[in-house]
């Protein structure tokens, strides 16, 4: 085991610890290294600011791969802010569930990130992973959510059983389609545009027939695969002017919503666009049990005073 810690790193290395196994299979983990990154010493002292997402993957990969493949490395502390609401510790949970197709191993005990997992986070599309996944298949991002949140104790183990999850997940997609994710990457992208100028909307890929309004957000804004297409790869006008369309009809619905603010009809829907072919916009309504549709957001408020 290499003992030459990355001097920048020493302050905050907490020790080694041996783990107790049953038997010492080839590979087995029989160490434990613990860092702990607080943003604050023992005396209340300001030692480091928050780390953001990429700052902690390189100093997990930094220190990892200092030891020998025997080591369980353990990172803790306030100082990794990026995961700092995710802090949590395996067991996972006893209904925890396989991807279909046997997609995933088992997760047995607290296991580091390798060093090429830690590339493969570390790379362009790390940003976007989590996204993709709640996008492309809400059945296995509610396994990976489990994994990151199994437990309550301070330690990653539950972040890295999450992360392994999600690495593995998309290993199996790209086993039969190399270049998915470069694809679901540029969609993504096209959808995080649309997310960032209109803030107070959640963004969602279908139609008005398939498409329920889950977000927290006050607006819903459906677009079709056409209208999404011309988001990824058509010309800066053409994607100004669905840009320009939305925007024209976002502001029909917020007037809408403050003028009959009061309303106790009203409270009961989500509100929204769908973004048809050929930039045909519809107004939406939906509730629990109803989707009204309209042309305009006056007569969506008609057709909502009649339900």
């Amino acid at each position: 085991m290499s003992t030459n810690i990355n001097s920048n790193y020493g302050q905050f290395y907490q020790g080694m610890r041996d783990i107790t196994n049953n038997g010492m299979a080839a590979g087995a983990k029989n160490k434990v290294a613990k860092y702990q990154f607080n943003r604050k010493d023992e005396e209340g002292n300001y030692v480091m600011d928050k780390m953001s997402r990429e700052e902690t993957f390189r100093a997990m990969k930094e220190i990892s791969s200092q030891y020998s493949d025997d080591v369980i490395v353990e990172f803790s502390g306030d100082g990794l802010g990026a995961f700092e609401e995710h802090i949590g510790k395996i067991p996972l949970y006893e209904d925890h569930k396989e991807i279909p197709e046997a997609m995933l191993k088992h997760l047995e005990g607290p296991e580091a990130l390798t060093s090429e997992q830690l590339d493969f986070m570390n790379q362009k599309h790390g940003d976007d992973l989590e996204a993709i996944m709640k996008r492309a298949d809400p059945d296995a991002y509610k396994e990976y959510k489990k994994a990151i949140q199994s437990g309550k104790e301070g330690t990653l183990e539950g972040l890295t059983a999450g992360f392994r999850y999600m690495y593995q997940w998309v290993m199996k997609k790209a086993q039969s389609d190399p270049k998915w994710m470069d694809r679901e990457s540029i969609t993504q992208r096209a959808i995080d545009d649309v997310s960032k100028r209109f803030k107070n909307a959640d963004v969602y890929i279908g139609d008005s027939t398939n498409v329920h309004f889950s977000g927290e957000k006050k607006f819903g804004i459906i677009l079709s695969d056409e209208e999404l297409n011309i988001l990824k790869n058509g010309s800066d006008e053409e994607k100004d002017k669905i840009y320009k369309i939305i925007e024209e009809r976002i502001k029909k619905l917020s007037e809408l919503k403050e003028k009959n603010k009061n309303d106790e009809l009203l409270r009961g829907f989500k509100l929204g666009l769908n973004v048809g072919k050929k930039n045909t916009i519809s107004y939406l309504a939906q509730s629990q049990n109803h989707i009204l549709t309209a042309d305009s957001a006056e007569e969506l408020f008609k057709l909502i005073c009649g339900e």
